[in-house]
């Protein structure tokens, strides 16, 4: 391996994999070359025929190259070459690549440049058979002879007749790159239909070379589109920005193009294996098409303008507006069948007084939540709409849970009423007690995943039959909600979606990743009240880490080490029982610990036990603290090793926590912690807690310092660098004289 690494090195390396040949460029890339490197030596004879397929990478050895350029001379005069497939990883082709590559194959009379393609050198495809010539988005620049060609030539019987240049803007070109002396430019350059025309851009230039082409068209043909894709004609638009184009909605050249009652615009688009993001639609695009009923904006997520007569004159009716609309052109709806606006946007997009004529009155608009009435009716026009609804309505009830579709496959949870709503006398609230969100849920056919939860989805959830009759409707701080399982895919709880849920005890997320949520996302007085479990420890430490998670007081493992979580110090490994009236799991800012306090039963014992086992002499330590109302009961506390009582208390009030220690002989015991409630009626004013449980082994030879197991002279070194340092040793070891103090004097006493 350190001979392979060493010879990978070297730039100069010649590697072979599956029959291709790659010169090294650098540690991680190569460029397909040749068997004699990129050069045509005397007897030269062609490496490549048939079918070619070069991968994006290559593995040598242990190590992986990705394939960025074809070398000069690669494929040269491979007259029995019939393909060769590109990967959309190169960025060069080198000189005469390619050229007097002859083949009589329909497969390689057109070529396809990768997108990646930057650079095409001289010569490159120098007297070849290409008859159609695809160029990718981002090629920049074209060598001399490039794509020569002469038909009276040995090696040529065909012409180059169509090219198709889908770069932003014209590639550079020298005089000769397509030249063809018996027919010069004859072949017809294909460009996109935006810039056709448009001497920014460069092909169509007077100082262009581009401009000796004697056609130049569209990519379609017609200069209205680009591409029709999925039923909706698309125009690719140069952008200033990344990824330099987007993709609008427009017309095929003619109004009343589209003719079938629903369409529904994506976020984005494919295109020759391109991305393209929908970003508008254009003016007139659906003008006057009277078959049009439905527009879907909704997933149409990039989408931010609808420009001028975008639906003038159409028959459409319910409209579904992109939640990144940010505006709306003068008479986009001017003579529209509007009957239906959903404007998935809390933030109103900007409006003319064209825009939707004299719909106003007719028009149903739906905003997301109430809140969202009063900023749209007082918005610029908007205010002329008479019917605001405040919420969309859930999609779909699957056992007790209401759901909205988001997306083919995947929903988030809400209520009844699509969010935020108002409570009545007359109808409960929509969640109460248990809740589980699964991680899917089926629906007519379809199955979803359940990715979120909405906003408002459980605000304040309650049950209006917490009220007797006649009561106020309000019943804020009167939680019905107790507990909710999260399914794992869900990814984000959004705002308010537990705010007011003042019953709720207990969250668990099934997710070691922790669901993004927001600040509002529960009340402050969640934080400090309500158990979040998690599926492990490793989960705890993520969500402990997790914005707005992290000021969750108790965090806890939901694999049945809640109670060794809560008792061990940070790294111990003791693992806890308890009784049938349990020990419980409690936290505040500064600790997590376990907590006898339930009393249903006088003198019933609440027990917590751990069995241990130790191979030497060692100290039982434990964190406790106890407590009483005021004049109560004297509840007895106790901590027993194998049953013989060690510390034994009462329920006091006491205002901190303190410490016991307790010798623990070699061997296997049993550490029972006990609390006894002796009136059941006090309820949880009562309780025994502990905390921070560990074993630590003592050495059990006086002199002993560094608990090697034997008195040496190390020990006279460790006692005095402790000595020295300041730094606590045990008395018992350290104490050599036995006058109760570590001093000087124990040295003198252990060199003795």
């Amino acid at each position: 391996m350190t001979c392979l690494s060493s010879a990978l090195s070297a730039t100069a390396q010649l590697i072979t994999v599956d029959g291709v040949c790659y010169y090294i460029t650098s540690n991680t890339t190569v460029m397909v070359t040749n068997q004699y490197l990129g050069v045509v030596p005397s007897g030269y004879s062609p490496h490549y025929t048939g079918a070619v397929t070069i991968p994006s990478t290559i593995t040598y050895g242990s190590m992986t190259f990705t394939v960025t350029g074809i070398g000069q001379y690669a494929f040269y005069h491979c007259s029995g070459l019939t393909s060769v497939s590109l990967p959309n990883t190169i960025t060069y082709i080198d000189n005469y690549a390619f050229s007097y590559n002859q083949s009589t194959s329909p497969n390689f009379n057109t070529i396809t440049i990768p997108n990646s393609v930057e650079t095409i050198a001289d010569y490159a495809f120098y007297n070849t058979a290409i008859t159609t010539l695809y160029l990718g988005f981002n090629v920049q620049s074209i060598g001399d002879y490039a794509f020569y060609a002469k038909k009276d030539d040995p090696y040529n019987r065909t012409y180059l007749e169509d090219v198709y240049c889908y770069s932003l803007f014209a590639p550079s070109i020298q005089q000769n790159t397509f030249y063809t002396p018996d027919r010069v430019y004859a072949a017809t350059l294909h460009i996109l239909s935006y810039i056709y025309g448009d001497s920014d851009f460069g092909y169509q230039s007077q100082s262009s070379e581009w401009n000796n082409f004697d056609t130049i068209t569209t990519i379609s043909g017609s200069t209205a589109y680009d591409a029709q894709i999925g039923g909706l004609y698309y125009q690719m638009v140069p952008w200033p920005e990344s990824p330099g184009y987007y993709a609008k909605v427009v017309n095929n050249g003619n109004y009343n193009c589209y003719t079938s009652s629903s369409y529904t615009v994506p976020a984005t688009v494919s295109w020759r294996s391109e991305s393209f993001i929908v970003r508008n639609i254009e003016n007139s695009a659906f003008r006057n098409c009277t078959n049009v009923s439905t527009l879907d904006l909704r997933n149409a997520t990039n989408l931010i303008s609808i420009r001028d007569y975008a639906c003038y004159g159409a028959n459409v009716s319910t409209v579904y507006l992109s939640p990144a609309l940010t505006s709306i052109g003068s008479y986009a709806f001017y003579n529209s069948s509007i009957t239906k606006l959903y404007t998935n946007n809390s933030t109103p997009p900007t409006i003319q007084s064209t825009t939707f004529s004299t719909r106003y009155s007719n028009c149903y608009v739906y905003v997301p939540y109430p809140r969202d009435i009063a900023t749209y009716k007082a918005a610029t026009y908007w205010s002329n709409f008479v019917n605001y609804f405040g919420a969309q309505p859930y999609d779909f009830y699957v056992n007790g849970i209401y759901y909205k579709i988001t997306g083919t496959n995947t929903v988030e949870v809400t209520n009844k009423w699509g969010g935020y709503g108002m409570l009545n006398n007359e109808s409960d609230y929509s969640y109460s007690g248990n809740v589980t969100v699964p991680n899917t849920v089926s629906w007519n056919g379809t199955t979803y995943n359940v990715m979120a939860i909405g906003e408002y989805a459980f605000f304040e959830a309650r049950n209006a039959n917490l009220n007797s009759t006649g009561e106020s409707p309000s019943l804020r701080y009167q939680g019905d909600l107790r507990s909710v399982t999260i399914g794992s895919n869900v990814t984000t709880i959004k705002d308010y979606a537990f705010w007011g849920c003042t019953g709720l005890t207990t969250v668990t997320c099934n997710r070691t990743t922790p669901p993004t949520i927001q600040s509002s996302t529960f009340d402050s007085d969640h934080y400090s009240t309500t158990k979040v479990y998690v599926p492990s420890t490793t989960a705890v430490n993520n969500y402990k880490a997790a914005n707005y998670w992290k000021k969750f007081y108790m965090i806890l493992p939901n694999d049945g080490t809640e109670l060794d979580y809560a008792l061990n110090v940070p790294g111990g490994n003791i693992h806890f029982t308890t009784s049938t009236i349990p020990w419980s799991v409690f936290g505040n800012d500064s600790r997590i610990y376990a907590q006898a306090s339930v009393a249903t039963t006088p003198y019933y014992s609440c027990v917590l036990t751990a069995e241990v086992t130790v191979t030497q002499e060692s100290i039982v330590s434990f964190d406790y603290r106890t407590r009483t109302i005021y004049g109560g009961s004297l509840d007895p506390c106790t901590f027993a090793i194998d049953g013989t009582v060690k510390l034994s208390t009462f329920a006091i009030e006491m205002n901190d926590w303190s410490n016991f220690t307790a010798d623990l002989p070699a061997g296997t015991h049993t550490l029972t912690w006990t609390y006894v409630p002796t009136n059941p009626t006090i309820g949880y004013t009562n309780w025994f807690a502990v905390d921070n449980v560990s074993i630590t082994a003592k050495p059990t030879q006086t002199g002993d310092v560094n608990g090697d197991g034997q008195v040496t002279i190390a020990d006279v070194t460790a006692l005095i660098d402790s000595l020295l340092s300041g730094l606590e040793v045990p008395t018992h070891v350290a104490d050599v004289n036995g006058d109760g103090q570590v001093t000087i004097a124990d040295v003198t006493e252990l060199i003795d």
